[in-house]
């Protein structure tokens, strides 16, 4: 495993070290009276309940200041937008404009999980000889202001090669098809959805306990065996762990039988 490089004592100059995968604001969405949400860890079956800040739901310094304060801060901006008008009840639909932002988000997220089961590790670069004069403090500075370079011991940081392919990989996905996906909004009545800790390869957007996007054909309110449907789905796409605002609210479809 690749060790994430720590800041100087104090981190002078904010770098975001927990990365969250999934958006705070949608964890905060799950959590119960306590501020926590439920987990059940997928090999052991054990639970617990965090809060959104925890570990558990982030990379730790994963890729870059860049990646996370301006790739990742404006596409969650975005969806975070249409995501509160959401649970508001003022959104029946999304708009055609809307559609890009929520692909982006989908993205965002497939492609950070992707990167933290998968970290870079520092490339040697050949023919470039590191400034022994950048330290700690300069190098820090260069990363908060959106500035890539290369260590003194003529090493590139793993983790601005990570922000770079999080950019890479998106714009992929997208030139490759992403870009004509329509998405519906998807209602729980009567129960709750569960979130998985990523959905790789389906094409499904958690907001809130009770609502969901999914790239699928229309809008629609999902009864209780159909909501365990899609909670079966979440928890088979769970790599770790899933998580949600109640347990007891959350219908799962057995794997072995039409009973949940």
């Amino acid at each position: 495993m690749v060790r994430y490089e720590t800041p100087q004592p104090g981190n002078p100059h904010k770098l975001t070290i927990r990365q969250h995968l999934l958006p705070r604001k949608t964890i905060e969405r799950f959590c119960g009276p306590d501020g926590r949400v439920h987990i059940q860890f997928v090999q052991t079956s054990k639970v617990a309940r965090h809060r959104p800040n925890s570990e558990l739901f982030c990379a730790m310094r994963a890729w870059d200041q860049k990646a996370e304060a301006c790739l990742g801060k404006s596409i969650e901006d975005a969806f975070q937008a249409i995501a509160e008008r959401l649970c508001a009840g003022t959104l029946d639909s999304l708009s055609p404009d809307m559609h890009a932002p929520v692909t982006e988000m989908y993205l965002l997220w497939r492609h950070r999980c992707l990167r933290a089961r998968n970290p870079l590790p520092d490339l040697k670069v050949v023919g470039i000889t590191g400034d022994p004069t950048l330290d700690r403090d300069r190098q820090e500075r260069l990363e908060a202001g959106g500035v890539m370079f290369v260590k003194p011991d003529g090493t590139w940081p793993g983790r601005m090669m990570a922000g770079i392919s999080l950019r890479r990989d998106i714009d992929l996905d997208w030139m490759g098809g992403a870009h004509a996906m329509r998405w519906r909004i998807w209602g729980a009545r009567d129960s709750e959805f569960l979130v998985p800790d990523a959905f790789i390869d389906q094409p499904v957007l958690p907001v809130s306990p009770t609502i969901c996007l999914v790239s699928t054909d229309a809008d629609a309110m999902l009864e209780l065996p159909q909501v365990a449907r899609l909670n079966r789905a979440a928890v088979e796409a769970s790599n770790r762990y899933w998580f949600s605002r109640s347990p007891d609210r959350c219908p799962i479809l057995r794997a072995t039988s039409n009973q949940f």
